[in-house]
C-alpha cells in the first residue's frame, strides 16, 4: 500500500481509519518484520508487541500531521522506520547501546548497504544538508569531516578540538542530535532513505 493512499484512509474518517489500523495490526509481514527488527537487537518479545503498538499509534498521528504532505513511498517501510526509531529512543532510556547501523540504514543479509542508499540524488543531497543545517553549530562540520573518513584526530586538529576524544565527543553528540531530530520527522527520514 502506498503512503499517501494510508494517509488519506486516516484521514477520510473513523471507519476507514479503524479498517486501516486492522489491516496494519494483521499484517503477518510488517507484525514479524519488526519483531525481528527488536529481536536480534536485544529485544523480548514484550518489547516487539509494545513498540509494534507504539508504531501503529505514532503513524496514526503523523497522519494526521501529514494530511495534505506529499509524502511518497510504499507504507511498510515507513512503518519500519518508525519502529527502528522508537526501538533506538526506548534503548537510550534503558541506557543499552544498540548499533547505530541496525536504526538508521536498511541492509542487506551480507551487512553490505543497498546500493540506492550509496547513491544520493541531488534532492536527497540537498535535503541532508538542510537537515545538518537544522543542528547545533559545528555538528555539520564534524559530521561531514567524519562521513568523508577523517579520523578523529584529524577532525580535532582541522577543527580546534583540544584532544581527539573531545572529538569523539562531539560526533557523539551530533549523531545523537541528529537521531532525535529524525525521530521527530520521520518522513525526512524517509526521503533520505
Amino acid at each position: 500500500m502506498s503512503l499517501l493512499l494510508a494517509v488519506g484512509q486516516v484521514n477520510q474518517s473513523e471507519k476507514e481509519r479503524r479498517a486501516l489500523i486492522a489491516k496494519i495490526y494483521h499484517n503477518t509481514k510488517i507484525k514479524t518484520s519488526i519483531f525481528a527488527l527488536i529481536q536480534k537487537s536485544g529485544g523480548e518479545t514484550h518489547d516487539a508487541s509494545l513498540i509494534f503498538d507504539e508504531t501503529i499509534v505514532h503513524f496514526v498521528k503523523t497522519a494526521f500531521n501529514k494530511a495534505n504532505s506529499s509524502l511518497s513511498g510504499e507504507l511498510e517501510p515507513y512503518l519500519m522506520g518508525i519502529a527502528r526509531n522508537l526501538w533506538y529512543q526506548e534503548c537510550k532510556k534503558r541506557k543499552r547501546e544498540i548499533p547505530l547501523p541496525d536504526v538508521i540504514s536498511h541492509q542487506t543479509a551480507d551487512d553490505q548497504p543497498v546500493a540506492e542508499e550509496i547513491f544520493l540524488t541531488k534532492e536527497r543531497y540537498s535535503l541532508l544538508h538542510d537537515v545538518l543545517d537544522k543542528l547545533r553549530s559545528n555538528c555539520r562540520a564534524v559530521l561531514m569531516h567524519w562521513a568523508n573518513g577523517f579520523s578523529m584526530a584529524e577532525i580535532a586538529e582541522k577543527l580546534g578540538y583540544q584532544s581527539e576524544g573531545m572529538a569523539r565527543k562531539k560526533k557523539s553528540q551530533c549523531l545523537a542530535e541528529l537521531n532525535d531530530f529524525l525521530f521527530q520527522n520521520p518522513h525526512i527520514k524517509l526521503q533520505l532513505q
